[in-house]
C-alpha cells in the first residue's frame, strides 16, 4: 500500500500530517515575505451588514469582494499582483462543505516555478493546469462567482492569510486543504485548518479546495 506521506507528525480525523518539512512546513516568512501586514479584522461583521467594495477603492476585511467572494487579505498598497485577495463563499461549489479532490488526478506533476509567497496563486495555478487538466487547481480556475474567471488556487503563504481569516470568511472543513505550491514531483504543499500546520500531501490524497482571486 502506497504511504499517504512523506513524514508524519499527528494523526487527526484519520489523515496523517505532515510537519515542518523542506519546503511546505511552516509559514516562509511572516505574511508571506515583503508584502505588508495585512489589514486586522473589523469590528463590526461587515459581510452579515453587505458591505461591498469595487474593484478600485478602499476595501475592508471581511467586505464582499467584485467576485461575490469574501476579502481576506489587504497588502496595504498596490502590488505588481494587484492588493486584494478575496477567497469564494461557503457553500461555493453548490454544496454544504468544500469539495475534496486529489490535486493532480495523476499523482504527478513537473516541479517548475510553484513559488510559496503571496501573489504567486495565480501562476502556480496555470502551471498545475499545464500538467494535471484536472483535480485541485482544475476545481478552483473553474470557479465563475461574480462572473469572474481569473479565481485560481492559493499559494502555500496565501493559504495561510486564508487560514488566518478563516472565522471571517467562513464554511472551512476540519480537515486539510491544498495550495497551489508544489514541494516535488510527488507532494505538494497543503495547510490543516483546524490547527494551522502545513506540510504536504502525496498530489494523489484527497484534500480541500477553496479558491480565491486577487484585484
Amino acid at each position: 500500500m502506497r504511504s499517504l506521506f512523506r513524514a508524519t507528525t499527528s494523526l487527526t480525523f484519520g489523515l496523517l500530517f505532515v510537519g515542518a518539512l523542506a519546503g511546505c512546513g511552516g509559514a516562509t516568512t511572516p505574511n508571506g515575505g515583503s508584502a505588508p501586514a495585512p489589514s486586522p479584522t473589523v469590528a463590526v461583521d461587515r459581510q452579515a451588514a453587505g458591505l461591498m467594495c469595487a474593484p478600485v477603492g478602499d476595501c475592508g476585511i471581511g467586505d464582499i469582494g467584485p467576485g461575490g467572494g469574501v476579502v481576506f487579505y489587504d497588502a496595504g498598497s498596490t502590488q505588481p499582483w494587484g492588493r486584494y485577495m478575496e477567497a469564494a463563499p461557503a457553500g461555493w461549489n453548490g454544496g454544504s462543505e468544500d469539495p475534496n479532490v486529489e490535486w493532480c488526478t495523476d499523482g504527478t506533476g513537473t516541479r517548475k516555478e510553484h513559488p510559496f509567497d503571496i501573489g504567486s496563486g495565480a501562476t502556480n495555478t496555470q502551471i498545475e493546469l499545464n500538467q494535471c487538466p484536472s483535480g485541485a487547481g482544475a476545481l478552483a480556475a473553474g470557479y465563475r462567482g461574480g462572473g469572474k474567471s481569473d479565481w485560481f488556487l492559493a499559494s502555500k503563504d496565501e493559504l495561510n492569510e486564508l487560514y488566518e481569516q478563516r472565522e471571517t470568511v467562513g464554511g472551512f472543513g476540519n480537515h486539510g486543504y491544498w495550495s497551489s505550491s508544489q514541494d516535488d514531483l510527488r507532494f505538494a504543499c497543503s495547510q490543516f485548518f483546524p490547527s494551522g500546520n502545513q506540510g504536504e500531501n502525496n498530489k494523489w490524497a484527497k484534500l480541500g479546495v477553496r479558491p480565491i482571486r486577487v484585484f
